[in-house]
């Protein structure tokens, strides 16, 4: 389902946080964002998917009464609650290398020309990250919250502060792995780089 989701976030053109978490310092240091750009479409990303995530799980949970079988609340509940116990630092580096594999998903993409072309780039790279076991913020924000509202042990506090935060900055970080570590090693002149470039015009224009 992950991989889909991506594939169908890029087809659509709808904003991911993890993936403007790459795309838009790209921006900035290409001239066709703003920092200040760049902080506003970070939080209005951030903010516009937390918000989504939990409108769909609400729905899913309380009022389809998804998953309806106790072997798989059994499983969201122990997956969510299991998620929600590592420490910090398992949490950050697992973020890192989580959004590495997801932004060479994303890049990749900008050299597909099919759909199909897309699904294959965007399976094979979520597919790693989540078979290695990473932490995908975005992820997290439905998972974590859906084992709370399955009477998981935890608070909902414990997954702001102690799993959502390290995540997130992680994602941070590993974004750049890709974004970053491209642009200063390609350019921008390279035909992937331009369509990166291009990607970030209009979630710079939202604000």
């Amino acid at each position: 389902g992950i991989p889909f989701g991506l594939c169908m976030i890029l087809v659509a053109g709808g904003n991911l946080l993890t993936g403007d978490l790459m795309i838009m310092p790209v921006g900035v240091l290409s001239g066709t964002a703003t920092p200040r750009q760049l902080a506003k479409v970070w939080l209005c990303s951030f903010v516009g998917n937390f918000l989504g995530t939990l409108f769909v799980v609400g729905l899913l949970v309380e009022v389809a009464g998804l998953p309806a079988g106790d072997m798989q609340r059994d499983f969201v509940r122990a997956v969510s609650t299991k998620k929600a116990l590592h420490n910090f630092g398992e949490l950050f580096i697992r973020g890192i290398g989580c959004n590495w594999m997801v932004c060479m998903a994303v890049w990749l993409s900008f050299m597909c020309n099919s759909l199909t072309e897309k699904l294959v780039a965007c399976w094979m790279c979520v597919g790693t990250f989540i078979a290695i076991g990473y932490s995908h913020s975005v992820v997290n924000m439905a998972l974590l919250p859906m084992g709370i509202m399955l009477d998981a042990d935890f608070a909902f506090w414990e997954y702001l502060v102690k799993n959502l935060i390290p995540v997130t900055l992680g994602n941070v970080i590993g974004g750049q792995f890709i974004g970053l570590v491209y642009f200063y090693l390609y350019g921008s002149t390279t035909k992937t780089q331009q369509q990166g470039l291009t990607a970030a015009k209009p979630a710079a224009a939202l604000v």
